[in-house]
């Protein structure tokens, strides 16, 4: 028996050092030049051998250590939950949140018909074409730019044209009038 829990201890104390070392090399961690003056496993066995010394002879902590399956049989949350809800509860718990559940089914039919969508050439290229699509907004942008010009441009344009327009109508006008007296004036001559 102490052979075993001797075998299971360095299993541990193993299982131990490759959480804390990983991967690496745990003998490159301790200094090499120093003899270290009690090893681990040395420690760990006399702890050990201390604690089947105490125990040996003792009814007690014998019966303790062979109920631990037991114990950890009834901390286990499902045994407990076996022994809270008889099956009658966990039918009537299921039939009261039959409406919740029927709609997370089709949400999860609507997500499994929609994957295919979501898992298609489109949308896994958007991330490539998100480069182009940044320039096609700084293209459009100078477009804008440009046209909000020739947009003022051309209402100057049409400003003036308007003013030239008017000056020219006006100008007709007096001529008009111009003529109109100079005509008056030879007809009655």
């Amino acid at each position: 028996m102490a052979e075993r829990q001797l075998d299971v201890l360095e299993e541990r104390i193993e299982q131990l050092e490759n959480l804390v070392f990983g991967s690496a090399n745990k003998d490159s961690m301790y200094p090499k030049d120093e003899i270290p003056q009690q090893q681990c496993i040395d420690s760990l066995a006399a702890v050990q051998s201390k604690i089947h010394s105490s125990v040996t002879g003792k009814k007690r902590v014998a019966k303790a250590y062979d109920k631990i399956p037991y114990l950890e049989k009834y901390l286990d949350s499902s045994y407990t939950d076996q022994l809270t809800l008889p099956e009658a509860s966990k039918i009537e718990i299921i039939l009261a949140e039959e409406n919740f559940i029927r709609d997370q089914a089709k949400k999860l039919e609507e997500i499994e018909n929609l994957s295919k969508f979501i898992s298609s050439e489109h949308l896994k290229s958007v991330p490539a074409q998100t480069e182009k699509l940044q320039q096609l907004f700084q293209i459009q942008i100078k477009q804008q730019d440009q046209t909000a010009l020739i947009s003022e441009e051309t209402e100057k344009l049409l400003s003036d044209y308007n003013k030239i327009i008017t000056l020219i109508w006006k100008q007709f006008l007096q001529w008009n009038e111009t003529l109109c007296k100079v005509e008056m004036s030879q007809s009655k001559k």
